[in-house]
């Protein structure tokens, strides 16, 4: 750093003085700043209990965990191994570690130069070696750390907090995205299973169907009907089949598994139904807390706090701008000669054109920004736990009506077709439609069932992070084949 500016004449010795006072002053300042101007973060948050993860992550490997996998194992499951959020994981350390880097004091430099010159005087040829040095400390972004020490803590504390709750929010929904998954894959596979109990009686209706047109007791057309009703049942499986290969696959994705050994412990792994359905009608997410401990609006409410304290950095800083101090020293070295120089250079850029009032007021726009947003989705967030906790109820009774009313209103008309059928009042074919009838009852309360469980799982979600809107309503059962007279 080269100065420009001229100095007072003094002599020779009380220059050299004060230099060696001004340069041990500035040394012990700058050891002050150094000290005192370090932000620390804070150590991580607790992670809530239902992401809490271990440490230890298993090979991807490795066998899946012990016992029928419900909803829980699979959400385990999904935070222990799929590789997109360890990537996650890595990715929120590696902020913490830039953040660090961006808290860190800038180094000072040094410089050193040495320098020969030769000239010659009357044939003689004179040498003279310079030695220069120069400490160039950065002293706009010292005295400003030194100064908003508590506005530096806290705006690393906050964007600590921001970048934690993003990584969390990524957590809580690759965990209940596995949830929904495994729910899923259950229902596609007990649905299945009824659909092959539906098809097998279909076939046997077709099969006595064409030995009765065969014998030639019964006409083409109920013949052609019953051969109909079996096609149907044909595609409804198939489509069974699919839905459930389709549910399994996404599970697989969702859990990051992809070895052909991991997917066979997968289909062994799946329970054979799905959980019953409570008793007492669930309770919605209290609203409060849910606003409370949401995952987005703690990174929002982080935002804005690190607006702010990112606005009161940029006040204070603005009489600090371009200022720096350099200590520079040189010897020169002749012949016959020696001489050495100090000097102590202040530099700061004057506040004429660029006071730094559109930084200022962009920072006061961008805290005001980031207040609304936070406004604006804690209303978002209420409108959400409301649909959810309604959802939820609606799904809840959908599911005990047909639990408590249709299947039992189904199983006494099952029990009397039975009586009837004993008495010779009905044939085989009215017996097969009640046993298809009964077989759509049961496909249509297994899908109340899912919808209550996916409401549910909505619900829970919607106390830590967004939910996605809610699925469409499920197409109804196909109806039974209509009543062929059977002489």
């Amino acid at each position: 750093m080269r100065t420009h500016a001229c100095i007072a004449h003094t002599s020779r010795t009380s220059r050299t003085s004060r230099t060696s006072r001004a340069s041990h002053g500035l040394g012990l300042l700058a050891t002050a700043l150094l000290l005192a101007g370090c932000a620390t973060l804070p150590p991580p948050a607790e992670i809530p209990h239902e992401l809490a993860a271990p440490a230890e992550l298993p090979p991807q490997d490795a066998a899946l965990p012990g016992g029928p996998l419900d909803a829980a194992a699979a959400a385990r499951v999904a935070l222990q191994r799929h590789p997109q959020l360890r990537a996650a994981e890595a990715a929120w350390r590696a902020e913490r570690a830039e953040l660090r880097q961006a808290l860190t004091l800038p180094n000072p430099s040094l410089a050193l130069a040495r320098t020969r010159s030769r000239s010659s005087h009357d044939g003689r040829v004179e040498t003279e070696w310079e030695s220069e040095w120069g400490l160039h400390l950065p002293l706009a972004a010292w005295l400003s750390a030194w100064l908003n020490q508590d506005a530096r803590r806290a705006w690393g504390a906050q964007q600590q907090a921001q970048a934690q709750a993003q990584w969390l929010l990524q957590l809580d929904q690759a965990g209940r995205a596995a949830r929904r998954a495994q729910l899923q894959a259950v229902a596609a596979r007990q649905l299945l299973a009824e659909q092959e109990l539906a098809w097998d009686a279909a076939r046997t209706a077709a099969e006595l169907a064409r030995r009765l047109h065969a014998a030639g007791n019964f006409s083409r057309l109920q013949w052609l009907r019953w051969e109909q009703a079996f096609a149907q049942q044909q595609l409804m499986l198939a489509q069974a089949q699919e839905q459930a290969q389709a549910a399994r696959t996404q599970l697989a994705a969702q859990l990051g598994l992809w070895r052909p050994e991991a997917l066979a412990a997968l289909e062994q792994a799946l329970p054979e139904a799905l959980p019953p359905l409570p008793d007492a009608p669930p309770t919605g997410p209290d609203e409060a807390e849910a606003v409370a401990q949401r995952l987005d609006l703690q990174a929002a409410r982080a935002a804005t706090a690190l607006r702010l304290a990112q606005l009161g950095v940029v006040n204070a800083e603005r009489w600090l701008q371009g200022l720096a101090l350099g200590l520079e020293g040189a010897r020169e070295r002749g012949d016959a000669t020696l001489s050495r120089t100090r000097r102590v250079e202040l530099e700061w850029a004057l506040p004429l054109f660029d006071g730094g009032v559109a930084r200022r007021e962009a920072a006061q726009a961008r805290a005001e920004q980031a207040g609304w947003q936070l406004q604006a989705q804690a209303q978002a967030v209420r409108s959400q736990l409301r649909l959810a906790a309604s959802g939820l109820q609606h799904a809840w009774d959908r599911a005990h009506h047909h639990r408590e009313r249709l299947q039992p209103l189904q199983q006494q008309i099952s029990e009397e077709m039975l009586l009837r059928w004993n008495g010779m009042f009905e044939g085989p074919f009215e017996l097969l439609q009640d046993a298809q009838a009964r077989l759509a009852a049961r496909r249509a309360a297994i899908e109340a069932l899912r919808d209550y469980w996916l409401a549910w799982e909505r619900a829970q979600q919607a106390r830590w992070s967004p939910v996605d809107a809610a699925p469409a309503a499920a197409a109804p059962a196909a109806a039974a084949p209509a009543r062929a007279d059977a002489h």
